[in-house]
């Protein structure tokens, strides 16, 4: 899954703040930074078990916020 990366070219007398600017638009329209953030985050899959001992944690962090005794 190999792209190429979009090529801004400079208009006459434009700032470099706007060429930066159109780059950045781009890229997020064709969504390569997204595409990225996702491989570079990449997570394993949960397995059953460690799914359901996130979950029991989390309703025991909830319960402890609002007050109740476990």
């Amino acid at each position: 899954m190999k792209r190429e990366i979009p090529d801004v070219a400079r208009k006459n007398n434009e700032r470099p703040e706007i060429i930066i600017r159109r780059f950045t638009r781009l890229i997020q329209e064709i969504g390569l930074l997204r595409t990225v953030k996702e491989i570079r985050e990449y997570r394993k899959p949960l397995n059953r078990k460690a799914k359901r001992e996130l979950a029991l944690r989390a309703a025991k962090i909830r319960q402890e916020k609002r007050g109740y005794k476990t």
